[in-house]
């Protein structure tokens, strides 16, 4: 503390002397105290036997204070803490007693540091504490009524710190700034919502630099101070202590004096929700996969312009109504009942479907079902979410047929054979009836290739593939195992003498010239053939000895079918 200005004893008598002479309110006679003790706040407590509470008499706003009870007050006086430094989040402060017949109480003065007051201050601390007592009871005396119920600048006076407490303790943010920017009100919300405390903003030279560290913003914030308005409303982004930034509402309103009074609401989670429910919406208008919105009761309340474009059908068309206008249909009763039984159990189901568009035409359609429910778990909406994967089904079964079909002649290759005779052998087995696997190798064809050429050759084996075809039933599978050998499943048969008949006719459409551009060609085919369940009970092994047949056939001469039995007992 600087000690300049008080020499001795008179000196300090006689400036508090002149104190006491122009300070005709309790405000103005602190502010003195403030001012000669270079301290940042004062405040009087007085107990008497005729008030329950202690009363208070502060300059300005003590923040500390107002969170003490009476109890705090009685303690410190009771411990006699007097004239040492005790430590607080806002600062330093010390107590001087007062104590003057039946009258006592504490001078509290505060200070940002302070050590043990001595000599000189301790003296002067003591003058303030003795006058401020006589002030007191000449007070008390001139008045007729108890101080709590005195009129004028009392009462005025304990308006203010009423008005201050509430102020302070407010729930929505409240702040008192000078048109400079100087911060003399910050109240307890404000410290909570942005994280700065009243005594970091009153002692920075710059509080808006803390709250605005974007020049530009601190500049239209001075400029919204000294508008001549009445009072400016808008949104402002402060940054709080920890880095973050906030969208809080301000109305700052002018006061006669010029300063301003912000009242303000931190609005962040109200403007992120809107944020996000605009992105919603705009995921949900672009969305290039069909959305569609369905109460509890499945009514459709909701669908997005891909919906349309998918299914054929408006909004117009859908809203109120329910699902089953998009008719799918593989979907029976007991569909839906099980949809219904596993949304209840996951609140989720996908799956794809065979659906209509509003023209009638098929197309595949890859559902998702969400449930939307609430806190209590009751259903509010269902959220149907919907791809037209129509093309990606062409796509597969292009791909699939060419995984499994001869690129040549289209029919089916070695792998879709062996799957569809799997298939075959299952079914047999199941009905105990009987199925044949002919193989069969065209005779003369290597002569065709290597005198009229590959391409000669290719076109001779789709005529092949073609007739065989054309003498196969539905039942029945073709299939090119390479080059010029082929494989006919022949399946529903009662006896060997109707896949007999079958081979006599496949050989007389084979041994049919074959006009092939301007060329006339003539084949015919060594056939060999395995029954099941006669001969094997694996595919393989039924293709393996139909095979071994067929060779048989070719040795005898070609142009011959041979069972595997057959051939074994020649052999």
């Amino acid at each position: 503390m600087d000690r300049q200005g008080f020499q001795d004893q008179d000196d300090l008598l006689a400036t508090l002397a002149a104190i006491m002479a122009q300070s005709p309110t309790w405000d103005e006679f602190c502010d003195h105290i403030v001012d000669k003790l270079q301290a940042l706040a004062c405040c009087f407590v007085f107990f008497t036997k005729a008030q329950s509470v202690p009363t208070l008499k502060s300059c300005r706003v003590w923040s500390r204070l107002l969170q003490w009870q009476d109890v705090d007050y009685l303690t410190l006086k009771q411990e006699a803490v007097f004239y040492k430094a005790c430590a607080n989040q806002e600062g330093a402060y010390l107590a001087v007693p007062i104590a003057r017949k039946h009258l006592s109480g504490l001078l509290l003065v505060q200070y940002c540091t302070i050590a043990r007051a001595r000599g000189a201050w301790r003296s002067l601390m003591d003058m303030f504490a003795h006058h401020g007592a006589l002030l007191w009871q000449e007070l008390r005396q001139e008045k007729s009524q108890p101080f709590i119920h005195a009129t004028g600048w009392q009462a005025t006076d304990n308006l203010k710190q009423q008005l201050t407490e509430l102020f302070l303790h407010a729930p929505i943010p409240i702040s008192y700034f000078t048109p400079t920017g100087r911060c003399l009100f910050w109240n307890r919300a404000c410290e909570q919502v942005l994280g700065w405390s009243a005594a970091e903003l009153k002692r920075h030279p710059e509080p808006m630099r803390l709250l605005y560290p974007e020049r530009r913003i601190r500049q239209q914030l001075k400029d919204s101070f000294i508008n001549p308005a009445g009072s400016v409303f808008k949104e402002w982004q402060p940054r709080t202590r920890q880095g973050k930034s906030l969208t809080m509402l301000w109305a700052n309103i002018r006061l006669p004096n010029g300063n301003r009074l912000g009242i303000g609401q931190d609005i962040s989670q109200q403007r992120a929700l809107e944020n996000q429910q605009r992105l919603l919406a705009s995921v949900f208008e672009s969305s290039y996969d069909g959305i569609m919105i369905t109460d509890a009761e499945h009514c459709i309340t909701h669908v997005n312009p891909a919906f349309t474009r998918i299914t054929g059908y408006t909004a117009e068309e859908v809203l109120g109504e329910y699902p089953y206008l998009l008719q799918y249909p593989v979907a029976d009763d007991a569909f839906y009942v099980r949809l219904s039984e596993h949304l209840a159990q996951a609140d989720f189901w996908q799956g794809e479907v065979l659906s209509l568009y509003k023209s009638g035409e098929p197309y595949s359609l890859l559902l998702a079902v969400s449930v939307v429910k609430n806190e209590h778990h009751e259903v509010l909406h269902h959220t149907v979410l919907l791809s037209d994967i129509s093309y990606l089904k062409h796509h597969e079964a292009e791909l699939r047929h060419l995984a499994f079909h001869d690129p040549l002649t289209g029919i089916p290759n070695r792998l879709l054979f062996a799957e569809l005779l799997e298939q075959a052998m299952a079914t047999a087995k199941r009905n105990q009836g009987l199925l044949a696997v002919c193989y069969l190798d065209l005779d003369g064809f290597k002569e065709v290739n290597d005198r009229l050429g590959h391409g000669v050759g290719d076109q001779l084996l789709i005529e092949v593939s073609q007739r065989l075809s054309g003498m196969t039933r539905g039942c029945d599978a073709l299939s090119r195992l390479g080059g010029d050998e082929f494989a006919l499943l022949l399946t529903g048969l009662s006896h060997r003498y109707e896949c007999e008949e079958v081979l006599r006719r496949l050989q007389e459409t084979l041994c049919q010239p074959m006009q092939l551009e301007d060329l006339k060609v003539q084949v015919s085919a060594s056939i060999g053939v395995a029954l099941y369940p006669q001969d094997a009970n694996e595919a393989e092994q039924l293709i393996r000895c139909a095979d071994h047949a067929m060779y048989q056939a070719k040795r005898q001469g070609k142009k011959q079918y041979v069972f595997f039995k057959d051939s074994e007992d020649q052999s």
